[in-house]
């Protein structure tokens, strides 16, 4: 299910939940969406709990960048923050582009104009 962000904001559905274990190089994470987060906090990294965590109210974009921000700290904790931060917004930018949402077979759905009342 693909929801149009304002639809979500107007309250007429609730966003998804992201609440997941995988494999980050053979070790078990979970990565969830959690708004307790700091609101200065777009996401964190856990290594000793094994957690990423990422604030809901950033756009589907940003969620992703942050997303491989942090699984980047998960895998390599040697990495240079600045080249992280870049790196993740390189890869935002490449994954966000229409043709290459095309080539992948997926489709953002943009968000509607908010309706009159």
């Amino acid at each position: 299910m693909i929801l149009a962000a304002s639809e979500v904001m107007r309250g007429k559905t609730r966003m998804p939940k992201l609440d997941f274990f995988t494999q980050i190089l053979g070790v078990r994470w979970r990565i969830l969406a959690d708004h307790r987060l700091p609101r200065d906090t777009d996401g964190d990294c856990n290594r000793e709990l094994k957690r990423i965590r990422i604030h809901p109210s950033n756009t589907p974009k940003k969620k992703l960048e942050i997303l491989h921000h942090e699984w980047q700290h998960a895998a390599f904790d040697h990495l240079d923050e600045v080249y992280v931060s870049d790196s993740s917004a390189d890869f935002a930018e490449i994954l966000f582009r229409p043709d290459v949402l095309a080539f992948l077979g997926l489709q953002l759905i943009p968000d509607s104009p908010p309706r009159a009342s």
